[in-house]
């Protein structure tokens, strides 16, 4: 249990410093580079999220508990489905804009995020 703490606690200050850089006056003031690297900690944030979820339910799992074990399976299908299409999603992109080239900075088009900022 003292691992779901320390865990939980991470997750609690991830959530708080990714929360507050949602916030569009706290987004405007940041450089355009620091907020995209200081948001990619979301998927840290859903790692943790998950190992959370297994250090809570381990226990009853590893116990017997039916609905524990049904709750680990449905998690780690749906986490890893995310991951899976996350993952696929960042090929295409990055062969994307290679097959395009360096994206025109003055567009305001970012191909990684499909963002336009104009």
């Amino acid at each position: 249990m003292l691992g779901a703490l320390v865990v939980a606690l991470a997750l609690l200050v991830l959530l708080l410093v990714l929360g507050v850089t949602s916030f569009g006056f706290v987004e405007r003031r940041m450089r355009t580079e620091s907020w995209k690297r200081l948001q990619r900690w979301a998927y840290v944030f859903f790692g943790l999220v998950y190992v959370h979820l297994m250090l809570m339910l381990a226990p009853a799992a590893s116990r017997g508990g039916e609905a524990a074990v049904a709750s680990v399976a449905v998690c780690t299908v749906v986490f890893g489905a995310y991951a899976v299409l996350r993952v696929r999603r960042a090929f295409v992109d990055r062969r994307a804009v290679a097959a395009v080239g360096a994206p025109d900075a003055a567009s305001g088009f970012d191909l990684e995020t499909g963002d336009c900022a104009v």
